[in-house]
């Protein structure tokens, strides 16, 4: 986008009061009717980026997925055993109690 095309843009469109207006106001603050007309666009523009942290669900399974490939062969199959007796407690706890099977 050309930013000069805008501001000719800009002064096509502005009445004729409120060019006498930017041109007073100019004239209070030392400045040009351009400089000002600027200052006053750039000072309300939104940031670029916003200001919000990233979601934190999605940096863990960053993390996780960082870590994941970092795993050997062993740490893997330990996890699946780790994983296998933990389904085949919970599911014993849940048979002793009369509730439903979570990992059938």
């Amino acid at each position: 986008m050309d930013l000069r095309a805008v501001s000719e843009s800009v002064y096509r469109e502005i009445t004729p009061t409120e060019e006498a207006q930017l041109t007073a106001a100019a004239r209070q603050v030392g400045l040009e009717p351009d400089a000002l007309a600027l200052k006053l666009v750039t000072e309300h523009l939104l940031p670029v980026t916003p200001a919000t942290p990233e979601d934190p669900t999605l940096v863990l399974f960053a993390q996780w997925d960082a870590n994941d490939a970092q795993m050997t062969s062993e740490d893997i199959a330990e996890a699946q055993r780790d994983y296998d007796a933990f389904t085949q407690r919970m599911n014993a706890e849940r048979a002793r109690a009369g509730a439903r099977i979570l990992y059938p």
